[in-house]
Formats: structure tokens, sequence, C-alpha cells
């Protein structure tokens, strides 16, 4: 076996590829070889690889099949690559490359970072990824076993997007034009969207099959989408417009606490809690059958969209100077079913809502 790998590492480094079988790869001679690629295969080696760091390379590749990559620093033209196969894991990749891809399958991904000059960076079967580049796409979870992962995304244009997969906990920290975190398959997330320098245009959390623990954020779009578990939601002054959607049956408890410009929350199912303090302009809860819901409104418009009964009505609060006038009930125009004889006199009584929102 090791004639064989020894006589593959020599073929290839006569074409246009330098290929290596040792544990150890440095591609940092001056060569008219386009790419050089590390490949190891014994579970005894543990293979590291710095590729361009003096000469210039287009492509830098390293794959370790049943053994254990170490690490990789490259600073090709065009692209960096590290998979791992089988059983072991990629332990540390560092990459300046236009393209840079951590694969892990079903090994794990421990660690990728991505400097400022990358284009694209994708880690796959992740648990730690910290990424400069214009575009990152981070995919967490494993079939064998849950685990934790976390993504941090640094202040600068471009986008951010996390996949939570097979029961993992997620931590999103995110300071870009787009940020998504998307919860599946029983994962539970924490996401944090922050305005620290250049303003975040849209920040939304979809939990469609798993958990929305938390979300904190500052931006200009903020939407929380969940359709199981527990959802909790915390937009801080200087965020625009905020939303929480509890739309699936499995939905317990829905927790909303917003100082920003506009405030909505939508509840379909469960029991939904809501909190506008004297900042918020515009502070809106609806209600759907079946629900319960409590509601503390400091806003300078404030307004309950009851669709408990089989006619939705809208019970409007109005701030004016530090004082809440007499709630009034309207009819709500939202409802195609809604008809003024059966109009009742409605007065919501409004609770000291505590939140125990937690990461």
């Amino acid at each position: 076996m090791t004639m064989f790998l020894l006589a593959v590492a020599l073929v290839c480094a006569c074409g246009p590829t330098l290929t290596s079988a040792t544990n150890k790869t440095s591609c940092n001679s001056m060569s008219n070889n386009r790419s050089c690629q590390q490949e190891i295969f014994s579970s005894n080696q543990v293979g590291s690889m710095y590729c361009g760091l003096n000469a210039l390379y287009d492509n830098c590749n390293q794959q370790c099949h049943d053994s254990r990559c170490h690490e990789i620093e490259c600073r090709s033209l065009v692209k960096c690559d590290q998979n791992c196969f089988e059983t072991l894991v990629c332990e540390r990749m560092s990459c300046s490359s236009k393209k840079c891809d951590q694969y892990c399958n079903p090994a794990v991904c421990t660690n990728m970072k991505c400097v400022q000059a990358v284009q694209s960076c994708t880690q796959i079967t992740a648990k730690t990824m910290e990424c400069e580049a214009s575009a990152c796409h981070q995919t967490c979870g494993h079939q064998r076993e849950a685990y934790e992962c976390r993504m941090v995304c640094p202040t600068r244009e471009g986008s951010c997007d996390q996949l939570v997969e097979a029961r993992s906990n997620a931590t999103m920290q995110c300071e870009r034009d787009e940020c998504d975190q998307q919860c599946r398959m029983g994962g539970r997330c924490n996401m944090t969207c922050l305005n620290t320098g250049s303003k975040i245009g849209n920040c939304k959390q979809d939990c469609t099959s798993g958990t929305c623990k938390a979300m904190i954020c500052n931006a200009t779009n903020c939407t929380q989408t969940c359709s199981n578990g527990d959802c909790n939601m915390v937009c801080p002054q200087g965020s625009m417009t905020c939303n929480q959607k509890a739309l699936a049956e499995s939905i317990k408890l829905s927790v909303m606490q917003c100082h920003a410009e506009v405030c909505n929350q939508n509840c379909s199912n469960g029991t939904c809690n809501m909190a506008c303090s004297a900042i918020v302009k515009h502070c809106y809860q609806t209600c759907g059958e079946g629900t319960s819901c409590t509601y503390k409104c400091d806003a300078e418009n404030c307004a309950i969209l009851d669709c408990s009964k089989p006619v939705c009505f809208n019970t409007t609060y109005t701030r004016s100077k530090g004082t809440i006038t007499t709630p009034t009930l309207v009819l709500s125009t939202d409802h195609p079913s809604a008809s003024t004889s059966r109009i009742r006199p409605l007065i919501r009584n409004v609770f000291l809502l505590a939140f125990l929102f937690y990461l």
C-alpha cells in the first residue's frame, strides 16, 4: 500500500497537479503546477497542509479518508477545499482564496475561518465558523449525534446563512445586509443580529421543525417564524420593524419584547405574550381562535386584533403625552365576516408581562 501511494505521488508531481500522500505538505516552492493536493488514507496519519503561503497556486485541496485532517492553511488564487470522509474530523481550516469549502460527511468539521478577501465560504456538517467573506454558509447537524455549532459573521456587506438540522444546538451572530437562520429536524436555535456600525438589512429566524430558543434583533427588518416549541424574540432600540409569527399547532409559548419603531405579533396557536415600550410608535398583536394572549403596551399607538371569537375585533389604545385613554372597541375591517350587529363591548385586561428570555 505504501509503495502504491508513493508511486501515485511521483506520477502526479510531474503533471499539472502536485499531489502528496505524506502527513505534511507544503506547497510553497515556485512551480508551474496550478494545483496542490494532499490525500491521506491511513488512520495512523494526521494531515497538515500549507498551500500558497509563498508561491501562488490556483487551487489547494486536502482530502482525508479514514484519517484526521489536522489543518489546512491556504492562500490559493481561485479555490481551497478541505474534505473529510469516513469517520474522523477536519480540525481546522484557514482560508484566503476566492472560494473556500470545508466539507465533512459523516465526519464533523471542527473549525473554519475565512478572511475578508474571500468571496464565498461554505462549511458543511460544522461546529465553528468565523466568516468575514462576502457570502457565508454553514450547515449544522449530524444523523448520529447532536452537538453544538456556532457561526459568527462580522460587520460588512453581504449575506450570512445557517441551516440547522438533526437536533443540534446552534448559535448565530450576524452583522450583514442579509442574515438568515433556519432551524429544522429538532434543532434548537439562538440568533443575534446587532447593528454595530452599518445598518443590518434583513434578519430572519425560521423554525419549521426546530425550536427558536431566542432571537435578539437590531435591524431594519426582523422576522421570527415559529412552527414548533417555544418562541422568544427581543428587538432593542434602534431596530425598525419587528415581526413574530407563531403559526403551527405545536407552538406552546411565544414571547416578544419590543423597542422597535413598529412591532407586530401574530399568534395563531398557543400562548402569546407581548410587551412594547414607550419608544415604540406602533404595537400590534393579532390573536387567533383558541389562543391565550397577554398584552402590555406603552407605545404611541397600540392595537389588539382579537380573533378568538367568530368575529375579529380591534381594541385600540391611543397613547398621548404619557397617558393611555380608555380602550375603545371598533369593528375590524380585516375580517370578512364582521357585522355591525355583532359588535359587543370588549375591554382586554392588561397584564404585567414577565419575560423568561434566555440564550
